[in-house]
């Protein structure tokens, strides 16, 4: 060590040694399992997490304000705590953090098979024109209640929504 340091001298070890020490930032926001995230998780799970399912209906948009900004819809975070905790009514931990990665991923398969866990409340697997109605009279609740989101009109019909839903829909034989 002695020799190493006394011909290249001390920079030369000690700045790479160093560059092993850094922390990105970017590697740290990114890792869904950092320990920076994992924190972030965690207190996010006590803004929302530990309310009763009736408690985070009554305030939907203020306890999912850290998704979406806070668009979710009642009926959204009613049938999301039903669906993977129907017995407590409580969205415990582990339940949250699988939320929280599919929202975060909601563009990928495994986002896309999650949330379609909630939206088909049924178990069917499929959706019906009463099952959008519903969603969507949701929506446009929580739409309605945004002042300046829809102009002078308000929001569309419930019934043209769905329509519309229907005509970019492919049904399968």
């Amino acid at each position: 060590i002695e020799r190493i340091l006394s011909e290249k001298g001390i920079e030369h070890v000690i700045d790479p040694l160093m560059s092993l020490r850094r922390v990105y930032v970017e590697d740290m926001t990114n890792n869904l399992f950092s320990r920076f995230r994992s924190i972030s998780y965690y207190d996010s799970f006590f803004v929302f997490g530990t309310a009763p399912v009736d408690t985070v209906v009554a305030n939907g948009q203020a306890s999912l304000n850290i998704f979406n900004r806070g668009y979710m819809n009642p009926l959204f975070t009613s049938r999301l705590v039903k669906r993977y905790n129907p017995v407590q009514r409580i969205m415990d931990y582990r339940t949250f953090l699988d939320f929280c990665i599919a929202w975060e991923n909601r563009d990928t398969p495994q986002g896309a098979k999650y949330f379609w866990r909630i939206l088909d409340w049924r178990g069917r697997g499929w959706i019906d024109r009463d099952d959008l109605s519903e969603l969507a009279e949701a929506i446009l609740n929580v739409v309605d209640s945004m002042p300046g989101i829809c102009g002078p009109n308000g929001p569309p019909p419930v019934e043209t929504l769905v329509s519309e839903i229907y005509d970019l829909l492919v049904v399968a034989d």
